[in-house]
C-alpha cells in the first residue's frame, strides 16, 4: 500500500477520479493512486466501481464521488 496506506484506485480517462484526486488533494491527505487499466485483475473487479478509496487493509473507504468530511471521519474512526 502507499504511503499512509490509503490508495486511489482509478483510470487515466475517468472525471471521477480526477475530482476524487481533487478532494484528496484539497483535504492535505498523502495517497498513493493505482491505475488499474495496468492490471486485468483489478480491472475486472473495480472496473465499474472507480475511483475508489482504499485502507492500508484494504477496505474500501470511499466510491464513486467522494466527500471530504465524510472521508475524514471515516479515517479519524468515526
Amino acid at each position: 500500500m502507499g504511503e499512509g496506506g490509503v490508495v486511489l484506485l482509478g483510470r487515466e480517462d475517468c472525471h471521477l477520479c480526477h475530482e476524487a484526486r481533487q478532494v484528496l488533494e484539497c483535504m492535505g491527505l498523502t495517497f498513493s493512486e493505482i491505475d488499474i487499466d495496468t492490471d486485468p485483475d483489478l480491472v475486472a473487479r473495480w472496473g465499474w466501481e472507480i475511483p475508489v478509496l482504499l485502507d492500508a487493509a484494504g477496505a474500501v473507504i470511499a466510491k464513486h464521488r467522494f466527500d471530504a468530511v465524510a472521508i475524514a471521519l471515516l479515517l479519524e474512526g468515526g
